[in-house]
């Protein structure tokens, strides 16, 4: 998995896994999803983050180029920001 945020665009990017993208929806919230040939998700981008991620410092540990998330069981650390420790310590629905 690979978070991304660009704050020249202010877009959050979360790639799930690297594959061709077939289809894209894009949701009037400012959400895309992109699917493959099969209809899984492979991804979303998130237009205006800024807008919907609770605190500055959230956004400002995502402007490194790319971020790698470590799998759930790894721990997370505190130079990791709020995002990537949520992301680390998350469980599978």
């Amino acid at each position: 998995m690979t978070i991304t945020y660009s704050p020249e665009e202010d877009t959050l990017r979360i790639l799930f896994r690297n594959a061709p993208i077939h289809e894209s929806e894009v949701h009037r919230s400012g959400l895309i999803l992109d699917f493959d040939q099969h209809g899984g998700i492979l991804g979303l981008e998130l237009a205006s983050a800024s807008e919907h991620v609770s605190g500055a410092d959230a956004l400002a540990a995502m402007t490194t180029a790319r971020r790698e998330v470590r799998p759930a069981a790894a721990a997370a650390t505190p130079d990791d920001g709020p995002i990537l420790q949520a992301a680390a310590t998350a469980t599978p629905a």
